[in-house]
């Protein structure tokens, strides 16, 4: 077999072929190596820029993957780049009375390449199920201490932390770890919790909230008020701070059962001597009315969207410039 029929992979161009064989060869060259080209694996960045559209089908016998099986690859994958499409913004709580924010609160926020950003109601849970949060939390940690040992004013800085992260029982010694390679302070940082953490880890979280209280860091109750929401909690774990749940703050004009839970809290709060914060705070009417029940501190949009690490540096400049010691006029210009 001569020419082109003869050829083989390895082989070099087979010169003695007729002209047209030649083509016939040089263009079969061409596809081949667009293949393998095609085949070669493609960088991370490129992986995702990928239209769902030029998904090749699955293979016979085997079914499409989810859209959640799809999340689950892409935050595997996420984790696996250092967390470099993970970032941090900080939202402000005020004092109702100053007008002065006295702690910001870390939100995590997860960029995709092609989705955007997906919402950490989305991500959060999805990351505790597939085993993946305890890392993604000690990047948290870090990355916010880290930031906040920066900032021009000695404001305290909230980060929440998930259930899975009391589950092996090395809390504080991450705690240490991250104060000491940052440099922030341990009195400065809030951790909050939720109430379901307590009634699922009730010993081991008990164990890791008292060490850590040994330490000089405060302890916060997330999103309290919600059924079955208990007393003995809040003195069994000794939380300094309980924060309202957002949708309390959000129906309580309009729903008895919402103000007589946001009214219930408040009077607790100041039997317990414990700081309040009031979250989802929107709309004027209801930091008017906050006000007038005498809640001390808030958080919302009304006041102040989250805001990224330069922008957050830039405001809590601003506010020292502006009160010089004083009371400013609340939330961010």
């Amino acid at each position: 077999m001569t020419g082109v029929e003869g050829w083989k992979v390895g082989q070099g161009f087979p010169e003695s072929a007729p002209l047209h064989r030649q083509l016939a060869w040089f263009g079969g060259a061409l596809l081949a190596a667009c293949m393998v080209v095609e085949l070669l694996p493609r960088t991370d960045g490129e992986r995702y820029r990928a239209k769902p559209a030029a998904r090749r089908p699955a293979a016979r016998g085997m079914p499409e993957p989810t859209d959640t099986m799809l999340l689950e690859r892409d935050l595997r994958l996420a984790l696996e780049l250092e967390l470099e499409q993970f970032e941090l913004m900080y939202q402000p709580i005020f004092d109702i009375k100053t007008g002065i924010p006295v702690a910001v609160e870390a939100l995590l926020r997860w960029r995709h390449p092609a989705r955007g950003l997906v919402p950490p109601s989305v991500f959060v849970p999805l990351a505790e199920r597939l085993g993946l949060i305890e890392k993604l939390g000690r990047w948290v940690m870090h990355t916010a201490c880290t930031e906040a040992a920066t900032w021009a004013t000695p404001v305290r800085l909230a980060i929440n932390l998930s259930p899975a992260q009391f589950s092996r029982g090395d809390l504080e010694h991450q705690v240490i770890e991250t104060l000491h390679r940052s440099g922030f302070a341990s009195d400065r940082l809030d951790l909050e919790v939720t109430e379901g953490v307590l009634l699922e880890h009730s010993q081991p979280v008990l164990a890791s909230i008292l060490s850590l209280r040994t330490l000089g860091v405060r302890l916060a109750l997330d999103e309290f008020g919600q059924p079955g929401a208990s007393l003995g909690h809040l003195r069994d774990f000794a939380f300094q701070q309980i924060k309202i749940g957002r949708s309390f703050v959000a129906s309580m004009l309009t729903d008895p059962g919402a103000m007589a839970t946001v009214r219930r809290v408040l009077a607790l709060a100041a039997d317990m001597q414990l700081d309040v914060v009031a979250l989802g705070v929107e709309t004027q009417a209801q930091l008017d009315l906050l006000t007038h029940l005498g809640c001390a501190q808030v958080q919302g949009t009304l006041l102040g969207a989250p805001l990224s690490p330069e922008r957050t540096r830039e405001y809590l400049w601003q506010v020292i410039r502006r009160s010089d010691g004083g009371s400013v006029a609340l939330g961010m210009d």
